[in-house]
């Protein structure tokens, strides 16, 4: 899915009781909060720390919190006017409550700042409530693809 940046940010109406912040990169706390939400084994934490720390810049690992807790995590990749976003997830106990569209439109400020003036993600057509929040931010379907998988028995 793909969006213009000022289509997403001009939708986006910013909520002062969450605060965003950007590191550079992923440092095990934000890599341990990730797993977390997104009911993955701990055993991928290594992986992770690997994957993550390949990603060249410009890049931004966000967290957003209310209250001092996160509620959320994403990341964004800025290169040649275009921002990727991917990582997004907000924590099991907090969804359906419009974090998911402060997240990103606060990953879309970020990446604006940084040179960024189109947004592209992936997103699993299934996942119904973040196709929801991507299309009511501007973003539009540009492809799709689909993955075959080997039968176990044979």
């Amino acid at each position: 899915m793909t969006a213009k940046m000022s289509d997403c940010i001009e939708r986006v109406d910013f909520d002062s009781r969450f605060t965003c912040r950007f590191a550079g990169e992923a440092d095990d706390e934000w890599i341990r909060d990730f797993i977390r939400f997104e009911h993955f084994a701990p055993e991928r934490h290594r992986a992770y720390t690997h994957i993550f720390s390949a990603i060249r810049p410009e890049k931004a690992f966000a967290r957003i919190c209310e209250n001092g807790e996160t509620v959320g995590l994403g990341t964004v990749v800025v290169e040649r006017g275009w921002a990727c976003l991917c990582n997004i997830v907000v924590a099991p106990a907090h969804r359906r409550r419009g974090i998911g569209v402060q997240l990103v439109g606060s990953l879309a400020g970020w990446a604006r700042h940084h040179g960024a003036s189109g947004l592209y993600l992936h997103v699993v057509k299934e996942n119904a409530a973040a196709v929801s929040i991507y299309k009511k931010l501007g973003f539009v379907p540009v492809s799709g693809h689909h993955y075959r998988i080997r039968p176990t028995t044979c």
